[in-house]
Parts: structure tokens; sequence; C-alpha cells
């Protein structure tokens, strides 16, 4: 008996091996990780910035193209808009009116204590002359651009 149970240990042994394919949701799975369902994932995945395998790069591709189609529909309807420096903004309606949800930031900075000038470059007023406090709380202007 011992005998049996050794050879048959001995034939399945390679079986279990190289049988290292796993199926989640699934009896009979194909690939080394098959989910049939959802899947929520606590932790790290890696390759996903930068995809390493050309289905990776390809699908990575079609997300990016998707995400730009979508900003594109947001900016046609109004739901975002876009200034002359590419930066988006969010907009919220109020009654019939669409507002823009965040403080505008665009153009090149000038001191406080310049004018601004009539040079087709638009100028703005950062406060306390720091571009970041631009980036936190919009730029201020002298109502003439």
């Amino acid at each position: 008996m011992k005998k049996y149970l050794f050879i048959l240990l001995i034939i399945l042994c390679p079986v279990l091996i190289f049988s290292q394919n796993v199926g989640i949701g699934t009896d009979n799975s194909s690939e080394k990780l098959e989910v049939d369902g959802n899947l929520k994932v606590a932790g790290i995945i890696s390759g996903v910035s930068d995809p390493v395998s050309a289905q990776d790069a390809a699908t990575k591709a079609y997300v990016d193209l998707l995400e730009a189609q979508i900003l594109e529909l947001q900016l046609i309807a109004g739901v975002k808009v876009q200034d002359i420096d590419g930066n988006i903004y969010s907009t919220v309606k109020i009654g019939e009116q669409r507002w823009l949800a965040e403080n505008l930031n665009v153009g090149a900075m000038i001191a406080g204590s310049g004018d601004q000038a009539d040079n087709a470059i638009i100028e703005k007023y950062c406060y306390n002359n720091n571009t970041a406090n631009c980036d936190i709380y919009g730029d201020s202007t002298s109502g003439t651009r």
C-alpha cells in the first residue's frame, strides 16, 4: 500500500508543481491568475505608469486616450474650462449660470509694484510676489486684462 501511495505521489508531483494557475470565481483557470468578477487590491501594483509589456503599454495608451476624450467632452459641455496657458478649471452650475469653481491662475507674474503693460502678454499679480501663492490663491489683476 505504501508503495502505491509513493508511486501515486511521484506521478502527481509534476502536475502539482507545473500547474500553477490560480482561479478566483472560476473552476478552470487558464492564466497564472484569472479572476471572474470584481477585484480589490490592497497594496502596490507595479508597472502601471511605465508598462513593460506591449499589451500593458497598449492598454495604458488606450486609457490615456479615453481620459483625453473625457476631458474634451467636459470642456465642450462646459463642466470644465481651459485657459490660454492650458490650465484646466472645474465649474459649478448655480441656477442657470455656470461659474468657475476655483481661482483663475493664468499669465506671467509681474512685481506688485509694477503696472500691467499693454503688450499682448497676460500679466498677473501674485500675493507677496510669490508665484506659489498664485497656485494656491489664484492671481489678482487690475481688472484691465
